[in-house]
Parts: structure tokens; sequence; C-alpha cells
């Protein structure tokens, strides 16, 4: 599997909390814990998948398929697709029916960047993708299919532990940095210290899913 930043330093992670306890603070922890490799960046399968992405992106460019919004957006949030710069907010452990879920540690103003969705960038794979809760359908425009998707299931951070609400406080956008498209979560709306984050995971993820909102 191919790094997208090869020189990218160990990231500090984002501390995971269950009944109280603190259980994962490290890399090494958050491996043994939860079964999670930790990355800030995104990883593909291979480096054709890595190649054919930055050229459809090159291609969405010059058909003018990709907004100058995108492009703000990836200089605006350049420090924290580094992983340079990580968000307030903490993990923790809600109950056994939804596990995980990820709390802002202080007051977060709209448009607060929450993490970027990272995990492996691979081709998708419907009937597995459908049993993955983690499967993020990677896109390079606003609208269409997609032949690629971001599993999170064994490679990610913070971002895989959103939890799903219709009228989330938080949106997933596409943005654009360094020749290749991101999902950056950021908040829609100001949050209080303390509140869930979450955001409407979208009806094509809910087709033949049970939609559990338990909260």
């Amino acid at each position: 599997m191919d790094g997208y930043d090869k020189e990218q330093k160990a990231p500090t992670v984002i501390p995971v909390f269950k009944e109280g306890e603190l259980i994962a603070n490290s890399e090494e922890e958050y491996r043994s814990c939860l079964g999670v490799v930790y990355t800030q960046s995104l990883l593909f399968a291979s480096k054709r998948v890595h190649k054919s992405l930055k050229k459809r992106t090159a291609q969405a460019l010059r058909k003018k398929d990709t907004s100058p919004r995108q492009t703000w957006l990836g200089y605006l949030f350049r420090e924290e697709l580094l992983g340079k710069r990580l968000p307030p907010v903490s993990i923790h452990w809600i109950h056994h029916d939804l596990g995980f879920g990820l709390f802002a540690e202080q007051p977060l103003s709209q448009y607060t960047f929450i993490g970027e969705y990272v995990g492996e960038v691979r081709r998708r794979k419907r009937r597995l993708d459908q049993e993955n809760s983690y499967a993020f359908a990677y896109a390079i425009e606003d609208y269409g299919d997609t032949p690629y998707t971001i599993d999170a299931k064994y490679h990610g951070n913070q971002t895989r532990f959103v939890n799903h609400q219709e009228e989330g406080n938080c949106e997933a956008c596409l943005v654009l940095y360094e020749e290749i498209m991101h999902v950056v979560l950021r908040t829609k709306k100001a949050v209080e210290a303390g509140e869930q984050l979450t955001y409407d995971y979208g009806a094509e993820y809910w087709e033949n899913r049970e939609d559990l909102c338990l909260f």
C-alpha cells in the first residue's frame, strides 16, 4: 500500500476514552486497543490506483468539473491535511449498539476542520462495501458515480468514529490539494463543548443497512 505523503511524521493521535478511562493515546495503543492503524493521510491500494486518481482529477480540472471553492478549501486546510494541526476533539465510548463517537473538547465555530476521512483508497466492491461500516465513496466531482472507495476499517483517524445523524452538526466536502481530491469533515454550525459530532451518511450508505441513530 502506498502512503500519500512518504515523508509524513508520526502524527499526534486523538485520545480515546472508554467509561472515563483513557485507553488509547498513541499509534501503538490504537493498534492494540482498537485494531486500527492510525494515519492522517490517504493510503492507496497500489501505485496504479494513485496514478489513475491523479489522472482523473487532472481531467476533471480540464473539463472544469471541479470548483474554485474546492481549490480554495485545499489552501485553507493545507496544514490540517498534512496532519500538522489537529482539532480539539476526543473519542468516547457511547454504548454497545453504537460503539464510539467523536466529541468536541471545546466550543467549535462554524466550518471548523474536524478531519480528513482517510483510509485505504481502492476499487469499490459493492457487496463487501455494504457490509463495511467504514467504506466511504471516494468521488472526484460532487455528482455522479465513482469506482473508488476510502476504506477506513483497518486504517484511519478520528473521522471513522463520527456517527450518523440526519440533521448532524457536520458536513463532508470535497477539497482539492496536491492534485488529489480529499474528503474533509467540518462543522456546519457552532458546536458546544461536550457535544457529539455527527453528519448525515446519505441515502446510498443506508441501502441494505439498518439505520442506527441511537442518541
